[in-house]
């Protein structure tokens, strides 16, 4: 911490001394630790993100797509990423005692912003999406029918065009009111069947039927207020120890920043135990909507096979998940398929006089 605030200083004292207001410091010193940090970690990035999916065949990008996407990426942080520090110094400078509030407030609203321009905005960035063609009507009929009884209004079902970067497949239900809307990805189209696809998109209604979308923001609301809190608790000793003017003081920017990724990194056992209930509960959803245990499993051992997904992990490897494990999932599934054929047994049975 000496070391970064010290560095921090050769970039800040000047900037004061020519009298630079304080955003200008902030933009300087996230471009002086970005950009080096960038150059430090991309081989890694490449190797984690491109080569090693490659070699096991999750990653059919020509290295030359790859990059593009990188960029953009690296654009849209910048984007996102600027203005919020911005807005944290803003708080920490004129709501020295209550920005860890604020803060909160503003990363759920960031939350929700994102949710809904999801489908609309970011994804074409990277994926062609269309409407699904007419080949798949019989499909987009039974996928508006499941919705309509699971009580969820859709804007319509669109193809997610994602053979380009993988074989893998995956399908959501993404975005908030007039942005809902189903994304099939082209993989998913062409090695599932219909009713693997109908098991996995009732997976996604059960969100909506549980109303998980708006608890979840709730509870991710709830966690990252204790974040920022944990978060203001430290900086102000950090604060005090260096002796530094302010939390406020744009010199301290690299420490802020790792002091809220440790204190958001604290809450995400209690996040990810919530995603593992809400994920579960999905599952029984759909089993009982479909009534079809046998192309659940199906569905779900595609998805690991594609995926490359460990079917049983450790207890720790598991807690580190926002989904149960793929035994788990078949083991629920066969379980309701013995109710499903005690039950017709049951009703095919003659009765006793």
């Amino acid at each position: 911490m000496w070391i970064s605030t010290g560095i921090s200083d050769l970039i800040a004292l000047p900037l004061r001394y020519f009298g630079a207001p304080w955003w200008a410091t902030v933009l300087a010193e996230s471009t002086a630790f970005a950009l080096p940090g960038l150059i430090i970690t991309l081989p890694f990035r490449y190797l984690a993100a491109y080569a090693l999916p490659r070699h096991f065949g999750l990653l059919t990008q020509s290295p030359q797509a790859w990059a593009a996407d990188l960029l953009k990426e690296l654009a849209l942080f910048a984007a996102m990423g600027l203005p919020a520090l911005w807005i944290l110094y803003a708080l920490l400078r004129y709501a020295p005692e209550r920005w860890w509030l604020w803060a909160s407030v503003g990363y759920t609203i960031g939350v929700i912003i994102f949710a809904a321009v999801l489908p609309v905005v970011l994804l074409p960035m990277f994926y062609r999406v269309r409407p699904i063609g007419a080949e798949y009507a019989d499909l987009v009929t039974r996928l508006i029918a499941l919705a309509e009884s699971a009580r969820t209004r859709i804007r319509g079902v669109f193809s997610l065009e994602l053979s380009s970067r993988t074989p893998a497949a995956n399908a959501f239900l993404i975005g908030l009111g007039r942005t809902r809307r189903i994304l099939l990805s082209d993989t998913l189209l062409a090695g599932f069947s219909r009713e693997e696809i109908e098991t996995v998109i009732a997976h996604e209604l059960a969100h909506q039927a549980h109303r998980d979308i708006p608890v979840g923001i709730a509870v991710q609301a709830v966690l990252s207020l204790a974040a920022f809190r944990v978060a203001d608790l430290a900086i102000r000793a950090y604060t005090t120890n260096l002796h530094l003017k302010s939390m406020a003081d744009p010199a301290a920017l690299p420490v802020h920043v790792m002091i809220l990724g440790v204190a958001f990194f604290l809450t995400s056992p209690f996040a990810n135990a919530y995603s593992r209930w809400r994920e579960s509960r999905a599952d029984t959803y759909a089993l009982r909507l479909t009534r079809k245990p046998e192309a659940f499993v199906s569905a779900m051992t595609r998805f690991a096979n594609l995926n490359l997904a460990v079917a049983s992990p450790s207890r720790l490897m598991s807690g580190t998940s926002s989904h149960p494990s793929l035994i788990s999932r078949i083991r629920k599934a066969e379980a309701f398929a013995s109710r499903l054929r005690a039950g017709s047994t049951e009703q095919s049975a003659p009765h006793p006089r």
